[in-house]
């Protein structure tokens, strides 16, 4: 179980850049990457072959390579998977410091909707965090990227996932759990991922079973995270 006790809001997010330089970094990022790179994509996922999310990061470019903005946490999850595949692939990697970064703090992340290393835990597929998370990260039309397989036969069907993320507002942690946790199977993916607190109450992150309406319950309120592209 990972800790999802509320905390201050402007409790501070670390980020780290991944640099990826070589004659074949583009071509090699655009194999791993769900964006499309080669057209200077502002927004990227690392998946698995099942297509599981196992982080997100900003792009940039320079004149000789790629960056990689991603928080600190998965950094070098991330440059070791990177690597792992890189074959005969001319390219070269370091992790320096970022310097321009999505948010700052986790009341930014919370209040913007947007998705961290807490929720990515859980395993799920790019759908879950809604139709606007997918079409900042991912390009249908690009040409293959690893996990491409299972995340167009889902968009393709109408991406309807067990679970979906939501941002809540309410008086207290127990009284947003007891709503969040009102459907779904016993053990499944829902449940509070990132919370924040003040004197206004807290708010934060957390999946639903797609049985669960958006709604006001009581003091509750849920919101999917679905805005568009």
């Amino acid at each position: 179980m990972h800790d999802t006790s509320p905390v201050p809001p402007q409790t501070t997010v670390e980020w780290s850049t991944i640099r990826v330089d070589g004659d074949d970094a583009s071509t090699f990022l655009q194999g791993q990457l769900t964006a499309d790179v080669s057209a200077r994509a502002a927004q990227t996922l690392l998946l698995t072959p099942a297509s599981i999310v196992l982080c997100d990061a900003s792009l940039s470019y320079d004149s000789s390579g790629i960056l990689l903005t991603v928080r600190s946490e998965v950094s070098e999850s991330a440059h070791a998977r990177l690597r792992r595949f890189v074959l005969l692939s001319k390219c070269s990697f370091e992790i320096v410091d970022a310097i321009d970064v999505p948010y700052r703090t986790v009341g930014e992340q919370v209040d913007a909707g947007l998705p961290g290393p807490q929720e990515y835990r859980h395993e799920l597929t790019p759908h879950s965090y809604g139709a606007g998370f997918v079409g900042r990260h991912i390009s249908f039309t690009k040409g293959c990227f690893t996990g491409q397989e299972l995340v167009g036969r889902l968009d393709a069907r109408g991406a309807n996932v067990p679970f979906r993320l939501v941002q809540f507002w309410s008086p207290t942690l127990a009284q947003a759990e007891g709503v969040i946790m009102a459907n779904g199977p016993l053990g499944g993916a829902q449940g509070v991922t990132t919370a924040v607190e003040d004197e206004s109450g807290v708010r934060g992150l957390a999946f639903v079973h797609r049985t669960t309406s958006d709604r006001v319950t009581g003091e509750v309120r849920l919101h999917s995270v679905t805005g568009e592209a």
